[in-house]
């Protein structure tokens, strides 16, 4: 599992349709937006991919001028029947 905090920068006139746009992308929440152009989102994911990965994706979409990873947490998800236990 990764969740990954972004803030993301674009220009306030294009700050609706970049919101319109991160909000089809899968995992991805948007929780605020200021009229100065900044966008609070969050990254869900079920996959092995970085932080990097999320900014990248992110960066690509049109209309984004930056992106800064701001919190970054992976938990691998364990197995079924993997719970960290010891046979004899």
């Amino acid at each position: 599992m990764n969740i990954c905090g972004i803030l993301v920068h674009t220009r306030p006139e294009n700050t609706p349709s970049v919101r319109e746009r991160l909000e089809t992308m899968d995992g991805v929440e948007v929780h605020a937006a200021t009229d100065n152009g900044r966008l609070v989102v969050t990254v869900e994911a079920d996959d092995d991919g970085t932080g990097a990965d999320y900014l990248f994706s992110i960066n690509g979409v049109e209309g984004v001028i930056t992106t800064s990873l701001v919190y970054h947490y992976r938990d691998p998800i364990e197995e079924e029947g993997c719970h960290g236990t010891q046979s004899a």
